[in-house]
């Protein structure tokens, strides 16, 4: 019957992105959405507004992800993927409201997006928010966390502290830290010191651009299983 056919289309779509083929998964996505939009079908619905982000068509995000609101078990990944459009859309407020609204359940994101979610919430003004979360995570860590720590005090524009907690080793563990510390030491007029570290962040961004192609597939197939 119909739920057969809709997770067949699911498992070729996804066959589809596994090669890099995703203009055909949304082919077939859409298909399978016309036979069903309801909770039966709730895995395509997931897929199809992943697969649009990942092709940054921010307007079908917006028409589609709040159908993954109203099912309990999507709400998450929903709200993740409309946090993110508001932040495509530069829509500054939207963004804050899109957070705040996360806030709640940020804990259940995976690492990953957790660390997105922390970057927007910051940067969409959230500060008490972002130093409320940040402390109780720390708390829980038993240490501090420069990288997180190094966000919040670049939006406070303290690019000393933002210099400091972003050292050699913590740099190693966290490439993309590179990019925060050259902008402070460019903001302290340390042009060379910045100059080196936007290389840096140029390098490790080109590696991971590589990566980032297999990264959104890898969700879809966590989808699948």
């Amino acid at each position: 019957g119909m739920q057969r056919d809709t997770g067949f289309l699911l498992l070729v779509a996804g066959a589809y992105a596994a090669e890099n083929r995703i203009e055909d998964a949304i082919h077939l996505l859409e298909k399978s959405l016309d036979f069903c939009k309801s909770f039966e079908n709730a895995r395509s619905v997931l897929a199809l507004t992943e697969a649009y982000a990942s092709q940054y068509n921010l307007r079908a995000v917006e028409q589609l992800a709040p159908l993954l609101l109203e099912w309990p078990d999507y709400q998450l990944r929903g709200s993740f993927l409309l946090m993110e459009n508001a932040a495509r859309l530069g829509d500054r407020e939207l963004l804050m409201a899109r957070c705040k609204n996360l806030v709640p359940r940020c804990r259940s994101l995976s690492a990953a997006n957790f660390s997105v979610f922390i970057d927007h919430l910051i940067r969409a003004g959230c500060l008490d928010e972002s130093q409320d979360l940040l402390t109780q995570m720390e708390s829980d860590a038993g240490r501090t966390l420069p990288v997180l720590r190094s966000s919040i005090e670049l939006e406070m524009r303290n690019y000393d502290r933002v210099v400091d907690y972003l050292n050699d080793e913590v740099l190693l563990k966290y490439p993309p830290g590179h990019f925060k510390k050259g902008l402070a030491l460019d903001r302290l007029s340390r042009f060379d010191a910045a100059f080196e570290h936007f290389s840096s962040a140029a390098r490790f961004r080109t590696s991971r651009l590589q990566e980032n192609d297999k990264s959104y597939l890898l969700e879809f197939h966590k989808l699948m299983d």
